[in-house]
């Protein structure tokens, strides 16, 4: 038997993604082969924990890049141009 371990995320607009992050083949029934191993385990979680992790962090920048108040797309600090501006303590 074979099983598939798949992550669905789904975003706050509805739109669906599907990750596999892993598969488990198993044969026959012996004590050694039922369950998951320790490390297919850990692998399991630390794949999950990754998804988790990039989707929260990924959706919580998209929205610190919009005005609450009007929706349109704030400039981070990056973007700004400071080169026309004079500085408070240059020489004129």
């Amino acid at each position: 038997m074979i099983y598939k371990i798949q992550v669905v995320t789904v975003s706050e607009d509805g739109c669906q993604e599907t990750l596999e992050i892993a598969c488990v083949e198993r044969t026959d029934l012996k004590p050694e082969t039922l369950g998951l191993t320790l490390a297919e385990g850990k692998m399991i979680l630390n794949d999950l924990q990754q998804i988790v992790v990039e989707r929260q962090v990924s959706s919580s920048l998209l929205l610190k890049q919009a005005c609450r108040d009007c929706g349109q797309r704030r400039c981070s600090r990056r973007q700004l141009n400071f080169s026309s501006s004079k500085r408070v303590f240059e020489k004129s």
